[in-house]
């Protein structure tokens, strides 16, 4: 990632904070779970707020993920967790 970039979360935010992370996702409750399971090995804490929105043709899902995070690592740490899990197509 440029440094640019790697600041931007520190200049933008003020922590801790919610964030929500987007994940689009082949359909099936096993990518949510991973989602979820993903998120909780790495901050030891779950999701405080989950939504699943099943795309229009039902081969895709958008999972959103509300948690708190206390510092900008832990966003970068959780979008490449996130991206690791099987069946994501895209984190936002």
């Amino acid at each position: 990632m440029p440094e640019s970039n790697e600041k931007r979360f520190e200049e933008l935010l003020t922590f801790p904070c919610l964030f929500v992370f987007r994940v689009v996702a082949h359909t099936g409750e096993e990518t949510k779970r991973a989602c979820e399971a993903a998120l909780l090995a790495v901050l030891s804490r779950p999701a405080e707020g989950v939504e699943v929105k099943p795309s229009s043709k039902g081969n895709y899902q958008a999972i959103r993920l509300g948690v708190t995070v206390i510092s900008a690592d832990e966003i970068r740490a959780l979008y490449t967790a996130l991206n690791a899990v099987e069946g994501v197509r895209m984190v936002l």
